[in-house]
């Protein structure tokens, strides 16, 4: 790793005396819920754009945050991933509000923490929002938020048509439309993807049942009179024959699982120029459906757990302009209902909730000294409310219900010290909302040998998190280089407890605040643009980024926090032409991280390796004159050149060297 880091000092000094600035005034972000430029904003940010989109080979959006050096994922096969970032890790349920990563799109919740079932084919960009935003957001915004930003209509109409191809009999097939006509903005993609043989690992070992299927049908459209715009987005994605093949040691040839994702939002935004006014009104809905099949004779029958997570929610937001004030408030309305079945007959792993948030917030961004300082303040309030529901084959469930609030500050500091250098620091709080087992949990759980008394804590208090930071920006000609330091205190870890109860008779399974966690590090990112030293009329554009954890910690123990990893980095070099030309040779780092190892009994601590991936990409955009406007575009890459052998999690090994072609016709 500590050549990495040589690297990346290296190409800082090679472009330092010379050319030119990444412009970030160009790009806006929505950390404040308002659209801004980049380089405002006090936290860190990472934003994956088309050309990104385009020079990865990723199909999916877990995928894609892979490539970014977003932080670890934990990626299974069967199409389920969870994110860390800065030592917080997605549960990978869609059910309450206890991630500790928010799952945005559009700006509102996603309805689902599985970013595996999500193709990248309707992705505009993703912007993805380091560090505690809860004052923003509310609850599970605690390591950070990730929000997909799909496309919109734009420019004249035009058509596309996509064929891919590639490793494990997988192909994929895709077709789009979009563009503007009369205030009318269109955009809908159709698409189909699947992989119909398993694949192998980087030891040319073929790991069984790990075939897929997979279909999304997107559309975007809007209407647009002066400042207003009236919109709608429909999402169907439907992940069928997904093998379920569980850890390599233990795999399963015949369990397989369904993913499916449905959502609907319709949204108003205006505004008022004179009066330097705008304002957002939003209603959505989303149905989140996993259904895992374990057919005979793995099992004594053929049995199917389902778990359903019906969101839906709205928003209304105004914001106010004037002189040097930015003045946002709004208020945030989210139910959900998570309902759980187990067929033919049975009891699912987890019993039905229903959760429901309401939240106001407001944020004030003031602009002193000509714009030379910037400052940001935020208070956001939220109460939430928890239900345990009654579930099949659960008949000792108690349903409770419980009601808790939460109080959430921020504040941010931009100080334009230059043209080239501006300075930042931020604070916040951060926190996510106990489980309904854990809350208002009442039930018998049947084991083999004795029956537990799984008993929620009505007196937890929600994990929290206060993230100190500063950094800087500092671009000169075309180059550019960022970097953070954060400090991060998490308290009122929420674990679990068994104890006897002599007077019931029984052995008990409650939950209660512990101490939480330290973590602390930095992140640099810097890139530069070599063509002006070489008089060159192609971009080659090298780059790199890392992540590096001075502390982890569990204060419990004093023990590394599992599934983190110490070093992250990203490192390679793009280049384009005039002509349609675009490559790049991507390099991904993942450090050594400890993991709980439950293929052992007793299970135990152990350490997982590290490992890097190089990734390859080529992309040739050709004009036809047959029309005017047509054009194909032809794209290979190599995921995985060296054919490495890892997993993301042990146990679960990823493929090794895998190729795909695809082609695509514009008209």
């Amino acid at each position: 790793m500590r050549r990495l880091l040589w690297v990346g000092l290296l190409l800082l000094c090679c472009s330092s005396n010379v050319w030119a600035a990444e412009q970030l005034d160009d790009v806006v972000v929505t950390a404040s819920r308002v659209t801004e430029p980049v380089n405002e904003v006090a936290l860190k940010m990472v934003i994956i754009d088309q050309e990104d989109i385009l020079l990865s080979t990723a199909t999916t959006i877990d995928q894609l945050l892979m490539e970014q050096n977003i932080g670890h994922m934990q990626a299974y096969p069967g199409a389920l991933t969870q994110v860390t970032m800065r030592g917080f890790r997605s549960s990978g349920e869609s059910a309450g509000f206890s991630n500790s990563i928010l799952f945005l799109m559009d700006g509102r919740r996603a309805g689902t923490s599985n970013l595996a079932k999500l193709p990248v084919d309707m992705v505009e960009r993703v912007e993805v929002i380091k560090g505690a935003s809860s004052a923003v957001y509310g609850a599970e915004a605690m390591g950070g938020v990730v929000n997909i930003i799909t496309k919109r209509g734009k420019g004249g109409m035009s058509a596309s048509v996509l064929v891919e191809g590639g490793s494990a009999s997988r192909m994929r097939l895709a077709a789009e439309a979009q563009g503007e006509l009369s205030g009318v903005d269109f955009y809908g993609v159709v698409g189909r993807k699947d992989q119909r043989a398993d694949y192998e690992d980087g030891d040319g070992n073929v790991y069984k049942n790990t075939q897929s299927r997979a279909r999304e049908n997107f559309v975007n459209v809007g209407y647009t009179v002066g400042e207003h715009r009236l919109g709608a987005t429909v999402l169907e994605v439907d992940n069928w024959n997904v093998g379920s093949p569980g850890s390599s040691s233990w795999s399963s040839l015949d369990n397989y699982s369904s993913k499916d994702l449905r959502s609907f939002d319709i949204n108003y935004t205006g505004g008022y120029a004179a009066a330097g006014l705008e304002w957002l009104v939003r209603y959505y809905q989303v149905e989140d459906t996993d259904i895992a099949y374990f057919p005979g004779p793995t099992h004594s029958s053929d049995t199917a757990y389902s778990y359903d997570t019906d969101t839906r929610g709205a928003q209304l937001q105004l914001t106010w302009q004037s002189g040097i004030s930015r003045l946002t408030m709004g208020v945030d309305w989210d139910e959900q209902e998570s309902r759980n079945s187990q067929k033919p007959t049975g009891k699912p792993f987890s019993v039905n909730a229903d959760y429901e948030r309401r939240g106001v917030f407001v944020a004030e961004k003031f602009s002193l000294f000509n714009e030379r300082l910037l400052l940001n303040l935020g208070l956001r309030y939220d109460q939430y409310k928890v239900e345990t529901q009654d579930t099949q084959g659960y008949a000792t469930l108690t349903t409770n219900d419980k009601e808790v609030s939460e109080w959430c500050p921020r504040a941010g500091l931009v100080v334009v010290a230059s043209e080239n250098l501006r300075i930042k620091a931020s604070v916040g709080r951060g926190f996510v909302l106990p489980t309904a087992n854990e809350l208002v949990g009442d039930f018998i759980n049947s084991g083999w040998f004795s029956n537990t008394h799984i008993l929620g804590n009505s007196d937890l208090d929600m994990e929290q998190s206060w993230t100190y930071e500063v950094g800087f920006d500092y671009t000169r000609q075309n180059w550019y280089l960022n970097g953070s330091l954060f400090y991060t205190d998490y308290d009122d870890k929420i674990e679990s407890y068994s104890y006897y109860d002599a007077v019931a008779g029984e052995n008990v399974s409650s939950y209660k605040n512990l101490a939480g966690a330290t973590i602390n590090g930095m992140e640099w990112e810097t890139g530069c643009d070599l063509a002006p030293l070489f008089n060159s009329p192609w971009s080659v554009e090298p780059f790199a980024s890392v992540t590096y954890l001075f502390e982890f910690e569990d204060d419990a123990t004093n023990e590394d926090l599992l599934y983190v990893s110490e070093t992250q980095a990203r490192f390679g070099v793009k280049t384009t032409s005039a002509g349609g030309f675009m490559a790049q040779l991507l390099g991904i780092y993942h450090g050594p991280q400890d993991f709980q190892n439950w293929d052992v009994y007793p299970t135990r601590i152990e350490e997982m390796g590290g490992f890097t991936l190089w990734n390859v990409m080529l992309s040739q955009k050709v004009l036809l004159p047959w029309r005017e406007g047509m054009d194909m575009t032809i794209c290979a890459g190599v995921a995985n050149i060296l054919d490495k052998s890892y997993a993301y999690v042990t146990g679960y090994l990823m493929p090794g060297r895998e190729y795909k072609v695809s082609l695509k016709l514009t008209f």
